[in-house]
């Protein structure tokens, strides 16, 4: 099938490329030339694994093609997707005008069509824009718009996608459903696990998942503070709460703070989106300030054992700390809403200087820090050992596996303090406290070498 992506962000790449390398026709295409250029050498913008590999595979066979013309993109294929941002409005509304400018567009392009085509939101968008969208199109009476939700995680997108947990479809029509259908066949996917309804309740799939998953790491980070504050161990807990069938271990780990692209924004929407209806969600609304109230403990947590247990000097003014990880989570670069933006932030306002390892995400977070104003604080290492030198701690906040396994011994000489915060519960706490050096980890609280 001829199939036109309109945006090379996460969504709309990872698609694109899986869609080339199983066969189908498809054509890339993004307003940023720059971008346009470099995928069309096979170098992708981001970092995540195999999609380069996908992406050289498809310009190779002569699968995929990227291009800034969305006009004859459009024309020549019988399926367009738009993977444009959705960015979030000062009340925490998803921004339509990138969705609203690619419909418009596609629109425009199929004038004078009279083919069957269909238009698949790939974008996680509400109800509302849905709305906007088909009316925006309703004048071509052979344009079927669709939703068909992504539900990739940044580290493991290509796999999410060749061999994803569900796919869903929403469409008024059994031509439109049929037709999206068959742009999995290809995939690893059983048909009980394909999910065919009305548009309303696709885009409301989406939007839940991520709410609930948000909720649910967000709860898990209120308890390990209690478990911080009366001594339980939130690892021996959490091997018990999940034997409960009914909650399972999925996302029942602590840590420094959810970040990404999703979690937070789709939640502020769907509180936006329950306001403009009249309805209060109780629960829900109160997610995402949980999540960066805990951000801010995180760093309390590092901060206060320098007025106590360190306290030769109070306080980290003149102290350097060594961060491993900035990317909100391992195996991508994204920075976006990272909770080593809010920790960083708090612990160089407390006076500390920094040294930062990350394996990808340099380049993004020195971006996000000047915006900030505090680059000037942080020194930017190629090497993790380096980022611990002649340092008065160790901040773990991203879980790279080449931060599992460390060799204490040279991390022991290395560090002035030998302390390490596992804000990702990481590391083994025996080996850690065998090599004498000072382990705090969430909801863990502190353990002292013998």
């Amino acid at each position: 099938m001829k199939i036109a992506v309109i945006g090379t962000g996460y969504v709309g790449i990872v698609a694109g490329a899986c869609w080339a390398n199983v066969g189908h026709k498809v054509t890339c295409v993004d307003i940023d030339a720059a971008k346009i250029a470099m995928l069309s050498k096979g170098i992708s913008p981001i970092f995540e694994p195999d999609l380069e590999d996908r992406i050289t595979a498809g310009l190779r066979e002569k699968t995929l093609h990227f291009t800034t013309d969305i006009t004859s993109a459009v024309r020549d294929s019988e399926v367009s997707i738009i993977a444009v941002g959705t960015p979030s409005d000062p009340d925490g509304a998803f921004n339509s005008r990138y969705v609203l400018g690619a419909a418009k567009a596609i629109g425009d392009a199929c004038r004078g069509l009279t083919d069957p085509r269909y238009v698949v939101i790939r974008s996680t968008i509400n109800t509302d824009i849905f709305k906007e969208v088909r009316d925006l199109l309703a004048e071509h009476s052979n344009i079927s718009v669709v939703s068909c939700p992504e539900f990739l995680a940044q580290g493991t997108a290509v796999r999410d996608f060749e061999r994803p947990d569900r796919v869903v479809i929403g469409a008024d029509t059994e031509q439109a459903l049929q037709t999206v259908r068959s742009l999995y066949t290809d995939f690893v996917v059983k048909d009980e696990r394909i999910f065919m309804m009305d548009p309303a309740s696709a885009i409301m799939v989406k939007i839940t998942s991520n709410n609930l998953l948000y909720n649910r790491i967000s709860a898990v980070n209120e308890v390990a503070r209690v478990c911080d504050a009366t001594g339980a161990d939130w690892k021996k807990v959490r091997l018990a709460v999940g034997a409960d069938h009914r909650i399972g271990y999925e996302f029942l780990h602590a840590g420094p703070g959810v970040g990404g692209s999703c979690f937070g924004k789709d939640n502020r929407d769907l509180s936006a989106l329950a306001t403009r209806k009249g309805l209060a969600l109780e629960v829900l609304s109160n997610v995402d300030s949980s999540n960066t109230q805990h951000k801010h403990y995180f760093a309390e947590s590092v901060i206060a054992p320098y007025y106590d247990i360190f306290s030769d000097a109070p306080g980290l003014q003149g102290r350097t700390l060594g961060v491993w990880g900035l990317a909100f989570k391992a195996n991508t670069d994204d920075m976006r809403e990272a909770a080593s933006i809010t920790i960083l932030h708090d612990l160089i306002k407390r006076g500390a200087r920094i040294r930062a390892h990350d394996p990808a995400a340099i380049d993004r977070a020195r971006q996000e820090f000047t915006a900030l104003g505090i680059t000037d604080r942080i020194q930017y290492c190629t090497d993790k050992y380096d980022a611990v030198t002649d340092a008065d701690g160790l901040v773990v906040l991203t879980e790279w596996p080449i931060y599992k396994n460390p060799d204490y011994p040279e991390l022991k000489e290395r560090l002035k303090q030998p302390v390490i915060f596992d804000g990702r519960a990481i590391l083994k706490r025996e080996d850690v406290l065998q090599h004498g050096i000072v382990h705090y980890a969430m909801g863990r609280g502190f353990a002292y070498p013998r």
